[in-house]
């Protein structure tokens, strides 16, 4: 086809394009023309189309649906639009759109797109939402305004919301309100200089609950590396974060009484002998033993035994200051670290506390039940600073205390070695 003749020249569109005229004997379609940008489309030369017919270079016209669209248009001179349908035959394979005209001379002309292309993208995109929808982790989109644009079902799950409630509104009004605003400047500092963010936040789900969670955000960035969106994927770290507590409690808190337990006795006690060393001021060390506490166990048992140390240490705590640490080291034995300042006024009247408190009759189980205690005394300060001299000195205390009757006090002196 030329210039001269159709008056236009289609090699100059770049569109694929091709022109047909209907023979009505052979019922098919001529090619009567065939641009350039079709010959490279379909990988086919001009002189391997012009003046043949349809159904010979492209044998699956009719089942593609083009056919039947082209004899329409030649009847009713009505342009059809073929929608984008699947070609296959032995030579190429690819997605196609056909906008079909009939033009004055009576030809037919057929532009059409190859959207192969658009149509992976499109399957591509299909099957990553279907993946982002049936996985686990929790997955929210925001436009670079921070407006919510997508969420998936495992989001809504863990939220506890619709996607109604959430689709057009910023993150920030689920926020729990336990991180500071500067926390969260020096977030979105980090994502804009270096396009992504990591690390554990703690939010609010619809029920008002507030939950720790690890959260990645990266930018998302068009052809010409603008951000144009922003993805988050988080977990949701409860169980993770109850098990680090249980396990931090297990390593220093006493199974039975919940105080602190021996580790964590030693840890703090140091912490107290260094903060004593760098005040000048003088802390104090003290060792509880409960007097009658075998008798307990061996008449009553130590079922009753074990709810007497829980009762003891919820006395022990009630008498002490908030600055003293009070401890289970074993068995029926407390410590009691008073820190520093304190003086041995103090630390007096502080003993005549305990031994009165624990002096008072305890009811366990219907049982009614007499204890005393005898507690040993050493003090801490830069000339007495080890630990395990700190300990044994309150213990050779306390049992100078037992000696001396039980159900008193007793402060370390070094004729006790």
């Amino acid at each position: 086809m030329n210039k001269q003749k159709y008056d236009l020249d289609i090699n100059i569109i770049p569109l694929n394009i091709a022109i047909y005229k209907y023979d009505e004997k052979r019922d098919d379609f001529i090619f009567i023309d065939f641009n350039n940008s079709a010959e490279k489309n379909s990988k086919l030369k001009r002189k391997q189309v012009i003046g043949k017919y349809l159904t010979k270079v492209f044998p699956k016209a009719k089942e593609f649906g083009i056919f039947d669209l082209l004899k329409k248009v030649n009847i009713t001179g009505q342009k059809e639009i073929h929608k984008a349908t699947l070609y296959e035959d032995n030579r190429i394979q690819g997605w196609r759109e056909n906008e079909i005209y009939k033009i004055d001379n009576g030809l037919i002309i057929a532009i059409y797109k190859n959207i192969t292309a658009e149509k992976k993208i499109e399957t591509n995109l299909k099957l990553y939402k279907q993946i982002v929808d049936t996985i686990s982790e929790n997955v929210i989109i925001t436009d670079i305004n921070g407006t919510i644009i997508y969420v998936n079902p495992s989001y809504l799950q863990t939220m506890g919301y619709l996607e109604n409630e959430v689709i057009g509104k910023n993150p920030k009004a689920f926020s729990s309100g336990k991180h500071s605003t500067e926390y969260y400047k020096d977030m979105w500092l980090q994502l804009i200089q270096t396009g992504c963010f990591q690390g554990e936040i703690w939010d609010k789900k619809k029920d008002g609950s507030i939950f720790p969670k690890r959260l990645t955000i990266n930018t998302v960035k068009n052809l010409n590396n603008e951000p144009t969106n922003y993805v988050g994927v988080f977990t949701d770290i409860s169980k993770q974060k109850k098990y680090e507590t249980d396990l931090k409690e297990m390593a220093f808190s006493d199974a039975l009484t919940k105080l602190p337990n021996r580790i964590h006795f030693k840890n703090i006690l140091k912490y107290e002998v260094d903060k004593s060393i760098r005040n000048k001021r003088a802390g104090s060390l003290l060792l509880l033993d409960l007097d009658k506490f075998k008798i307990v166990n061996d008449t009553l048992g130590h079922q009753i035994g074990d709810k007497l140390l829980v009762e003891v240490a919820k006395r022990l705590k009630d008498v002490m200051r908030k600055s003293d640490m009070v401890s289970r080291i074993g068995g029926d034995e407390f410590t009691i670290i008073l820190s520093s300042p304190v003086l041995k006024s103090q630390i007096e009247i502080i003993c005549q506390n305990i031994i009165q408190t624990l002096s008072s009759i305890f009811v366990i189980d219907n049982s009614i039940i007499n204890i005393n205690s005898s507690i040993g005394i050493t003090f801490f300060n830069c000339q007495n600073s080890d630990i395990e001299s700190l300990i044994k000195q309150s213990d050779l205390a306390m049992y100078k205390a037992k000696e001396m009757g039980r159900g008193n006090f007793q402060f370390y002196n070094d004729k006790d070695k």
